[in-house]
């Protein structure tokens, strides 16, 4: 998907994430328009999932992964964003 095609708030996310994890591999999903019909879902914009893969995982639990991640996107929580699912964590290979 091109940067054309993404909401602002993907932009946003992949923004903040990027911070956080400057040289992780990640793909976000916008998975709003399956939501359209709920109360919360008629604003757009309000349901995301990401693949992640990063060293800086590498001896974490998956908790500690997730308190990361869900720190960095603060911002966007406190914005309106609904619902985050973290689909896939890996840390990255060791070369």
């Amino acid at each position: 998907m091109d940067n054309n095609s993404k909401s602002s708030r993907q932009l946003r996310i992949e923004k903040l994430l990027r911070v956080a994890f400057p040289v992780a591999a990640f793909e976000v999903f916008d998975d709003s328009k399956e939501h359209a019909g709920h109360a919360h879902g008629q604003s757009g914009e309000t349901h995301y999932r990401l693949r992640i893969t990063d060293e800086s995982f590498r001896g974490e639990s998956r908790l500690q992964s997730q308190r990361r991640i869900l720190a960095a996107l603060k911002p966007e929580f406190d914005d309106g964003l609904h619902s985050f699912v973290i689909e896939e964590i890996a840390s990255a290979p060791r070369p």
